[in-house]
């Protein structure tokens, strides 16, 4: 296990670094994927990143018990609620159930992974030296590029993530319980695969009006008890 500050940057680095040089080089093949090709390898990708960061960087990761009485409040469920309504209300891409299955499995995968590295890493190691606020606004420019190469290239699949990161970067801060993010962040993802629910979805300046309401809830949920060590 690394025990330095800047042992655990140079492992996070070399981690996150290599999963993303992997998954590229699949994205990259000269032909075409189906379902299984292109995300099976990538959600292994991700459960071995998830996998080396918990062996390697485990002290580095903290996650302590959720409390109900923090999370069982107006402000949060109504958060919870918009952030989670927009992959269902927004998407607009049908697959067949496989397809569907295999895309779940891999978001499920994506939220276990992003969240140790963004969350309860770069966000917590941040927040060590800048304080909270600032960690998460941080984390949150690094997330968004992180993504740049990979989802579709339209101008909403990367503007929902900045009021997302903020979201799940406010819920990790306040309550330091890095399940709860996963789930959040999966769910997310995953619920894409029920898309569409309505014959007419809700429209993306709708939907993005939506995950920033959402993120402000958060905000003010969790404002009051967050620290400058970032965890809650």
């Amino acid at each position: 296990m690394v025990r330095t500050e800047t042992g655990a940057w140079l492992m996070l680095a070399a981690i996150l670094g290599s999963y993303i040089a992997l998954s590229r080089l699949v994205l990259l093949l000269p032909f075409e994927l189906d379902a299984w090709q292109a995300e099976g390898p990538r959600a292994l990708g991700r459960l071995a990143a998830a996998g080396a960061c918990w062996l390697w960087l485990r002290p580095w990761i903290a996650s302590r018990r959720l409390k109900p009485s923090e999370v069982v409040r107006a402000p949060f469920l109504l958060a919870a609620a918009l952030f989670l309504a927009v992959p269902v209300l927004t998407g607009t891409v049908a697959h067949g159930p496989f397809t569907a299955a295999v895309n779940v499995v891999g978001s499920v995968m994506a939220g276990l992974m992003e969240e140790i590295v963004f969350r309860a890493l770069v966000q917590r190691l941040l927040a060590r030296r800048l304080g909270v606020w600032a960690a998460i606004v941080c984390t949150t420019v690094l997330f968004v590029a992180y993504h740049i190469g990979v989802v579709a290239p339209v101008w909403f699949a990367y503007a929902q993530i900045v009021p997302a990161s903020l979201l799940l970067g406010i819920v990790y801060a306040h309550t330091g319980n890095l399940w709860l993010v996963v789930a959040l962040h999966g769910a997310y993802d995953g619920l894409w695969e029920l898309a569409p629910v309505l014959g007419a979805p809700v429209s993306f300046p709708v939907a993005l009006g939506m995950l920033a309401a959402a993120a402000l809830l958060a905000a003010q949920w969790g404002w009051a008890s967050l620290d400058p060590e970032g965890e809650g």
